[in-house]
């Protein structure tokens, strides 16, 4: 008798002490049960208690998009953060370059200077160049009207000069672009170095 009261609690312990599952269908049904169907394994599961309690939780696989998404969230928050970090760099340098507007003005202006005095070569040089060009292809034009033979070597002239003219446009407009990028950086300069001197308004 002793050996069947001992037999039956073990076998009462083992039901109370039995895992159940829950999940739900593709219908959205949910279902309870000891097992987990094979098709369902890879969804998300909770396992029960004898009293109903969730005690773990097995989540589904993420999909191709929310890997994706979690992907681009991470990039996001890394390119956020590369972001700031150059801004405090930015904001340091400023406040430790600079003690004052007039300061950021005064480095302007000098850097402008010599910008203006580059241009005003580079215009000078190309303006010599464009009138050299004009008297050689004077002469091809008077020779030609002439029906004479233009000389090989004022042709040579001629293509050298045009050349030179190209060049010289393309770098006179490179350092105009300059210009206009350096008097730019100092006026973002100037903004913010106003925006970290000014104290915050407290509403």
């Amino acid at each position: 008798m002793r050996a069947l009261l001992l037999i039956l609690a073990v076998a009462t312990a083992s039901a109370a002490y039995a895992k159940t599952y829950r999940w739900v269908d593709e219908n959205g049904r949910v279902h309870y049960g000891d097992r987990i169907p094979a098709k369902y394994a890879q969804q998300q599961v909770q396992t029960l208690n004898d009293r109903g309690v969730v005690v773990n939780e097995k989540n589904a696989p993420k999909t191709a998009e929310q890997l994706a998404a979690e992907q681009a969230q991470r990039e996001a928050e890394a390119e956020a953060k590369r972001r700031q970090e150059e801004q405090n760099r930015y904001d340091q340098f400023l406040l430790s370059t600079y003690a004052t507007q007039d300061q950021i003005l005064h480095r302007r202006d000098e850097q402008l200077a010599i910008l203006d005095s580059r241009i005003a070569s580079g215009e000078k040089s190309v303006a010599e160049s464009q009138a050299t060009l004009s008297s050689l292809k004077e002469r091809e034009d008077r020779l030609k009207a002439q029906d004479k033979a233009v000389p090989s070597k004022l042709q040579k002239q001629i293509m050298e000069f045009e050349t030179v003219v190209r060049t010289s446009e393309a770098a006179l407009n490179a350092m105009r672009a300059e210009r206009e990028k350096v008097n730019d950086e100092f006026e973002r300069d100037l903004t913010r170095f106003i925006q970290l001197k000014t104290p915050a308004r407290l509403y």
